[in-house]
């Protein structure tokens, strides 16, 4: 049984490093998004600004589908109850973001934990969830920036799963992919303007701020302060 699952494991990491957002307009349009955007992210999301629709529709389903059939052949041949399937079931995810064939610098994995998630349909109602998460907060309750929405989306997907999931494998392998997405989408410089609103309506709240969850404030530069400042 451990073959397998390491035999799962290695197809599904393999599967995930291959960065379709970034080979496709590559060879197809000669366009290097991770150079021509701001964030130098290999992701859908960069292929439709930089690349167009058409490359930006073709990258997401190559991003959902190389998370969805690892899984999807895994859950027919291995108990998703036993705590070795956590590490099948997040090996796409990590894959990606942290590809090798790109020295560690994978993508925000948003598409291919989708891909993950369905492939655990119809026993599993996590992609759903996750879903419905980013529909609320882009549509009802408007948490902008982006990063910081899918931050919310994914601490609510791992609330859910502790609350509702039992089987261990995929309870904890939920937990993993969701690390590597909020990884992903820390803080890593400057500041951001973070504004909440209720649909479409003028911000009800909004602040800049250095922080994130997972990096500590900037440093401020204070030899330029005035003495009462520094107090």
């Amino acid at each position: 049984m451990i073959p397998q699952y390491i035999f799962y494991i290695f197809m599904g990491f393999f599967s995930g490093s291959i960065l379709y957002s970034y080979l496709i307009p590559k060879y197809l349009k000669h366009i290097d998004i991770t150079a021509s955007s701001r964030d130098h992210n290999p992701g859908a999301a960069n292929v439709f600004i930089n690349a167009g629709i058409p490359m930006g529709i073709l990258a997401v389903f190559c991003d959902v589908v190389k998370g969805l059939l690892p899984i999807r052949h895994a859950i027919r041949a291995l108990p998703a109850g036993n705590p070795l399937f956590a590490l099948v079931l997040c090996a796409p995810v990590f894959g990606h973001a942290f590809s090798p064939l790109r020295k560690g610098k994978g993508g925000k994995a948003i598409a291919v934990s989708f891909g993950v998630l369905l492939g655990l349909l119809p026993a599993y109602y996590h992609a759903v969830i996750l879903a419905a998460a980013l529909i609320f907060l882009s549509v009802c309750v408007v948490i902008r920036p982006h990063r910081l929405r899918v931050v919310c989306a994914f601490l609510f997907l791992c609330l859910w799963t502790l609350r509702t999931t039992k089987d261990l494998g995929i309870l904890i392998g939920v937990l993993l992919l969701s690390c590597a997405v909020l990884w992903r989408h820390r803080l890593t410089e400057g500041s951001e303007t973070v504004e909440l609103s209720l649909f479409f309506l003028p911000p009800v709240f909004t602040k800049t701020t250095t922080r994130s969850f997972f990096k500590a404030p900037i440093d401020r530069d204070i030899s330029s302060e005035s003495p009462d400042k520094r107090q």
